[in-house]
């Protein structure tokens, strides 16, 4: 069970910046 993604990642550097 993986509860990081690649897609979650990209969400958070989205909101990141």
């Amino acid at each position: 069970m993986k509860a990081f993604t690649l897609v979650e990642l990209i969400i958070v550097l989205s909101v990141s910046i």
